[in-house]
């Protein structure tokens, strides 16, 4: 009933976009979309290699990724480049495993430009660096700070291809129909294809990025990844700060304010606890005139 429920509503939010015009949504919203993620990249392969610095500019990578990360096709599917960038969910630690050997090889080869684009997807982009800055991988020893150098610059590649190629692939949606474009055979096809990669993503997001959490988080699991649980706020960060906001007026002063003292946890899993507890029971559907167990402050604590 939950991921019906997160289902419907997110389907109703998104509907405006799903019936806008190709144009609009290439011009306005996918290729803009991606220069924000070039841009965010950009800045995180520039950044200092320490832990603390680059924690900031991989947030933000991370949530412009996640304006585009629905769009599974066109230039983003060229040489698997989707699941470098982000390679999850990852159930059997496929990654963390690898970058475990990575670190404790020191590879320097692995450290020179074009190197990681010949290992394992589950050992580049946004989720490999995630396990560098967080957790107990997040040192600033040499290696380690060079690897996360090599990461970033890995990933700002693949974003700036990615951006570089929708520039062709673009014009292919927009001449739908057209008699030289052999793609798309009408512009039924280009709205019918833009439609399906949202609706995808969506099911994605139900079914992934809140089901998981969620799922750990009514059943207490505990082996249950935080990963999963910043990873879910960040999928989320557009629906939080823009449709909840836009639904339930501008957050409390006291964000995730509590008068019991908390655990330290990070900054990601802090946010989507207060979102939990504040906003998805008013999206869910009543029990008894209560929200649902899993969106309750008990069950996050």
């Amino acid at each position: 009933m939950i991921r019906s429920a997160i289902f419907t509503v997110l389907l109703a939010l998104a509907s405006q976009s799903a019936s806008a015009d190709v144009r609009e949504d290439v011009e306005a919203r996918i290729l803009p979309g991606y220069a924000d993620f070039v841009a965010a990249t950009r800045a995180l392969a520039a950044a200092d290699c320490s832990s603390g610095a680059m924690r900031a500019p991989w947030n933000a990578a991370f949530d412009a990724w996640l304006g585009v990360a629905h769009l599974r096709f066109g230039p983003v599917e060229t040489e698997g480049r989707a699941l470098a960038i982000a390679f999850w969910p990852d159930p059997k630690s496929i990654g963390a495993r690898q970058i475990r050997a990575v670190v404790e090889a020191e590879d320097v080869a692995l450290l020179l430009p074009g190197a990681l684009a010949e290992v394992s997807v589950a050992a580049r982009g946004l989720f490999a660096l995630e396990r560098l800055l967080y957790g107990d991988r997040a040192t600033d020893a040499a290696y380690t700070c060079a690897l996360r150098r090599a990461l970033a610059a890995d990933l700002a590649g693949m974003a700036r291809g990615t951006r570089a190629e929708w520039d062709g692939f673009a014009a292919l949606l927009q001449s739908a129909g057209a008699v030289e474009n052999t793609v798309y055979l009408s512009p039924d096809e280009a709205r019918q294809a833009l439609f399906t990669q949202l609706v995808a993503g969506l099911e994605f997001n139900a079914d992934q990025r809140l089901g998981r959490p969620l799922a750990a988080l009514s059943t207490r699991a505990p082996n249950a990844p935080k990963r999963w649980l910043r990873s879910a706020a960040c999928a989320m960060s557009r629906f939080r700060y823009g449709h909840c906001k836009a639904l339930h007026g501008p957050w409390p002063r006291a964000w995730g304010r509590s008068r019991r003292p908390r655990p330290r946890l990070p900054v990601r899993w802090k946010m989507w606890q207060s979102w939990t507890i504040r906003c998805l029971p008013r999206l869910l559907p009543r029990r008894g005139g209560s929200g649902s167990r899993s969106c309750s402050r008990r069950s996050v604590r």
